[in-house]
């Protein structure tokens, strides 16, 4: 949990007076420069006798770095972090290391930002162990518009350690670290993840990663970019007689039977695990940057709105049927052509549930 406090106080640097009067009027802002969701406890990386601290901080970008302190507390226990270590603050990541570790050692640490000596905000408690294990991420293979396949490589980890990758649209390591997580089928010392879903002209950003139960070892960030997708019009949407035509297959999908990508409200990624609100459109997107199905059929195609899932399922029949082993519904339009919508299920953070059971599908419109 984190701990919240108010900050209500002023902060005066660098002001001078050449003069003033009773006709003067000072405010006081009493907006915290920072909230409880500003800081957050990020990564650790290992060594079998050091481990060196992440986190990131929002909020101290125009403020004196004498206004505040950061850095990390930590112990052998999560609720008894008795220690502290001061860290540095760079681009809104405060980094911390401590060392005289012994291998195999659990550490348990919290990242806080106090301003002004007065006020201390915290992030959760993480935990690491101290370990030689190492991960190296692998660059991506067989690459299209719309799938990936990337690896890793792990040495020195234990034998229940698991395995998989990050990814994410940042470039930034510790939003990779917190990024979505495609878990390996198989352990192994050196393994695959195939992960589709993506939008085409899309750069992403992935590590590999084994989780030792006591914490987690990344490999290095790498980028990929995927392909162009050449839409054709003819071929890829179909006329079912009403007012609009509709694509034969899903954002993120190369056929019908296909999920393909869980989008949050305006995310043109496909891999956005935020549950924070503020990290997702909160208006009307149609043609926007934040149209995911006009961005990746280059400008051909838009989300439909909800009055086109009004017509759709208004004059459409339909029936629940599998295509090649995947659940979903058939529509049929009133000149006999129809389209198929697979039961993709839900992602909330990294959860996929009830694919293969329910679809939900997304309009232009906000309030829908």
């Amino acid at each position: 949990m984190k701990t919240k406090i108010f900050l209500m106080m002023s902060l005066f640097m660098g002001l001078t007076f050449s003069s003033c009067n009773d006709d003067d009027e000072y405010f006081i802002n009493e907006t915290p420069v920072i909230t409880e969701d500003s800081v957050v406890t990020g990564s650790a990386d290992p060594t079998a006798t050091t481990l060196t601290l992440h986190g990131t901080v929002d909020g101290l970008q125009n403020m004196s770095a004498s206004a505040y302190t950061v850095g990390f507390n930590y112990g052998y226990s999560a609720d008894a972090l008795t220690e502290s270590v001061s860290g540095s603050l760079a681009d809104g990541v405060i980094t911390a290391e401590i060392t005289g570790l012994t291998d195999n050692t659990t550490v348990y640490y919290q990242a806080f930002v106090t301003l002004q000596r007065k006020v201390t905000f915290y992030g959760e408690v993480k935990s690491m162990i101290t370990t030689d294990t190492k991960v190296t991420t692998v660059a991506a293979s067989e690459l299209s518009h719309s799938k990936v396949t990337f690896g890793g490589s792990v040495s020195g980890a234990p034998a229940n350690a698991t395995y998989g990758m990050v990814i994410s649209p940042s470039s930034e390591t510790e939003d990779v670290r917190a990024g979505l997580i495609v878990p390996a089928e198989v352990n192994g010392s050196d393994f695959t993840v195939t992960y589709a879903g993506l939008v085409p002209s899309t750069t992403y950003y992935y590590a590999a990663y084994a989780d030792l139960g006591s914490g987690i070892v990344y490999g290095d960030v790498q980028p990929f970019t995927t392909s162009s997708y050449a839409v054709d019009i003819d071929n890829d949407l179909v006329d079912l007689g009403l007012s609009v035509k509709w694509a034969k297959f899903n954002v993120g999908a190369t056929a019908e039977n296909e999920f393909g990508g869980r989008f949050g409200y305006g995310d043109v990624s496909g891999v956005s695990n935020s549950i924070n609100p503020a990290d997702y459109a909160s208006a009307d997107i149609y043609k926007t940057a934040s149209d995911v199905a006009n961005r990746a059929w280059s400008g051909a195609v838009t989300l439909p709105t909800a009055a086109d899932f009004e017509e759709l399922f208004a004059r459409c029949s339909k029936e629940w049927a599998e295509v090649d082993g995947v659940g979903g519904y058939k529509l049929t339009g009133p000149n006999g052509n129809s389209i198929f919508l697979p039961a993709a299920g839900s992602r909330t953070i990294n959860t996929v549930s009830e694919d293969g059971v329910t679809g939900i599908y997304a309009t232009l419109d906000k309030s829908v």
